[in-house]
């Protein structure tokens, strides 16, 4: 009788973006291994910008997807946030904000989207007692996901796979959050880490940065796997020509981090009227103030969210693709991993003097790198431009396929854990039942 085997995701088709998608191509390679695979996440909103019908085709058709509730809060943020019918809409939106800010954040509560758990719990319940699951994969973030996973898999005996793709307790994000919760985070962290069989992270620099917060856990009970690209999808995509220099992002932008201003004020002073910028994606009401104060509109182009197919479009059609890396060193964007899959050259805005994004970019030549002021970046833009112009735009890089950040090539090291994980859950049930704090 095969393996069975619990996803439970938060983001998933036919919404969640990277996370979403990164979700499908594990679930699909447990079903190649020969398991059988229930996936538990939230019921999406069609108004969630990542909404994306077509990404359900990717997913093996043996897959069982249990829906839930992903709570009241989720539902007033999407239904009214994102397309407001009138200005009783728009009011909900902004009280939902304030509540979920209040709530999450100022009152130290260490969970994001803490609602789903609530209602997810007695599906999961359900589920985990109807049928004999060997092992329980969770994916963050929300990192509730993890809390509730820890949960489960104590209760019924479970090996549990943990995949971190950004580090909770000491991320970029770290700085902004209230001082007790940050005490909060890491014990929470250590804890979830401690009782998980193995930990998925997408950077070595994620691997190095738990050890130096967590020694006592070693090494072995960590494995990278990066963030990866589908050469069967990149590879059917044709791109759109165009006779502009286009500079593409793909993904949000934010006021506290990935902020946009300094580059918009660069390109305000380059006065070449063949070049285009294209973000498919959300920029803060800042970064639209700012685009229209320096006369951009026009030259730069905000176009939302983007199914995914239209996504790699714009990102083959593009000169140069452009991205933010992280401040600390512990985390790559997952964008990144895609931008190598479209082969074009990428212009990294380094964020402080640790950067693994920026690195990994130089050491690769896929394109080239800058500081975050105005003038480094305005420098940075022009050259990449002189070499357009010029035709020696791609020649100035290595454009090569880089099939080491397929998920083809990625997966398999999922295969080495998988293929220890016992064929009973009583096998390993005494052993799962122990708290580790």
């Amino acid at each position: 009788m095969p393996k069975r085997c619990l996803l439970i995701s938060y983001p998933f088709p036919p919404a969640g973006g990277l996370s979403g998608l990164r979700s499908v191509y594990i679930a699909n390679f447990f079903v190649k291994c020969g398991w059988m695979v229930d996936v538990l996440t939230i019921n999406h909103s069609k108004y969630h910008p990542l909404w994306d019908k077509q990404i359900l085709s990717r997913v093996d058709s043996s897959i069982q997807v249990h829906r839930v509730n992903p709570g009241l809060l989720y539902r007033l943020r999407f239904k009214f946030g994102i397309m407001p019918v009138d200005i009783s809409g728009w009011f909900l939106a902004m009280l939902a904000k304030q509540i979920y800010n209040c709530a999450v954040a100022n009152l130290f509560i260490p969970l994001s989207n803490l609602s789903w758990v609530f209602h997810s719990f007695g599906t999961l319940w359900r589920l985990v007692r109807s049928r004999e699951f060997q092992m329980v994969y969770s994916s963050g973030n929300p990192y509730a996901t993890h809390l509730l996973t820890l949960v489960i898999s104590k209760l019924f005996g479970m090996r549990w796979i943990m995949y971190v793709s950004d580090p909770y307790a000491f991320g970029a994000l770290e700085s902004h959050r209230p001082a007790l919760r940050r005490i909060l985070d890491r014990i929470i962290d250590k804890m979830c880490i401690s009782n998980a069989f193995r930990v998925i992270v997408n950077t070595r620099q994620t691997l190095l940065g738990y050890r130096s917060f967590f020694p006592q856990i070693p090494e072995e009970k960590y494995m990278v796997i990066t963030d990866g690209y589908d050469p069967s999808i990149y590879g059917k995509i044709v791109p759109t020509p165009s006779d502009y220099f286009t500079i593409a992002y793909t993904g949000a932008f934010y006021s506290n981090y990935r902020a946009i201003g300094n580059f918009i004020e660069a390109l305000s002073e380059i006065m070449y009227e063949d070049i285009r910028v294209i973000i498919a994606g959300s920029v803060p009401p800042e970064g639209k103030r700012s685009i229209a104060a320096f006369g951009l509109v026009g030259r730069v182009n905000i176009i939302d969210f983007l199914p995914h197919e239209e996504v790699i479009r714009l990102q083959k059609s593009a000169d140069v693709l452009f991205n933010f890396g992280w401040s600390g060193g512990f985390q790559i964007p997952g964008k990144l991993f895609e931008y190598f899959g479209a082969q074009r050259v990428i212009l990294t805005v380094q964020c402080g003097q640790k950067d693994a994004s920026s690195d990994m970019v130089l050491a690769l030549r896929r394109g080239v790198v800058t500081g975050s002021g105005k003038e480094e970046i305005k420098k940075a833009i022009l050259e990449l431009y002189s070499l357009w112009k010029a035709g020696k735009l791609d020649d100035s890089f290595d454009l090569r396929v880089l099939r080491q950040f397929s998920w083809d090539e990625l997966l398999p090291k999922l295969g080495e854990i998988v293929a220890c994980i016992p064929k009973s859950r009583k096998d390993s049930q005494e052993k799962a039942l122990s708290l580790k704090l």
